[in-house]
């Protein structure tokens, strides 16, 4: 049963990295903007808060979920401002300067990258309601743990962090194979789309709440 758990968190991993979203642009941003470490560390922020997310999931902690659900409104609102103020962010950076700060190697700033990705994704804590999902799909294929089982649990936690690293370290080696067939001028124009299509995601989820309140 422990390969069955392990297995079927790896599928979570993946399937709760791999959609598009603001996270996913801000990681393929970094690659390109700060190199290849500093989009590892960016992932690994998601994946820090994606095994959170799935612990919480797990192990049934109803009060967290309860919550969620019953403030989705204002959690939703909060998410959207957040991810809003980092595709501004990303609009008003010099892609000259974040290059040389790239070719410094200053590994000092890395553990930001982690923490700034960590806050995006716990700002929309509505994907726990995802993760549980997630899980179930996994379960349903005979690939979830054994219920009730602490053991089982910890092993499927323990697969959905190796998933999502697993992405994005593919993701990393891929961006950094192309890196160097960029410019600053091309990563300008990456910086103003990336940041646009963040803030866009932002926006709409503050609207999804505008749209929600009317029908009601």
């Amino acid at each position: 049963m422990v390969i069955e758990a392990l297995m079927g968190g790896i599928i979570v991993g993946v399937m709760a990295s791999i959609p598009p979203g603001p996270t996913w642009i801000l990681c393929f941003q970094r690659n390109l903007n700060k190199g290849f470490r500093s989009g590892l560390y960016s992932g690994l922020g998601s994946a820090l808060c994606d095994t959170l997310f799935s612990i919480v999931a797990l192990f049934s902690l109803s009060i967290i979920t309860a919550f969620i659900s019953g403030h989705i409104t204002i959690v939703k609102v909060i998410a959207g401002l957040v991810v809003s103020f980092f595709g501004v962010n990303i609009l008003l950076k010099k892609p000259e300067m974040r290059l040389r700060q790239s070719r410094g190697g200053d590994n000092s700033k890395r553990w930001k990258d982690t923490a700034t990705t960590f806050l995006m994704v716990l700002a929309n804590p509505t994907f726990i309601l995802a993760h549980i999902t997630f899980i179930a799909t996994v379960g349903s294929l005979g690939l979830g743990p054994t219920e009730g089982s602490f053991v089982s649990n910890l092993w499927m936690v323990a697969g959905v962090f190796l998933g999502c690293m697993a992405w994005w370290t593919t993701l990393a080696l891929i961006v950094r194979l192309v890196r160097h067939k960029f410019r600053p001028v091309h990563i300008l124009w990456l910086n103003r789309i990336a940041g646009s299509a963040i803030v866009l995601l932002g926006i709409s989820l503050i609207f999804s709440v505008v749209t929600t309140l009317q029908i009601a």
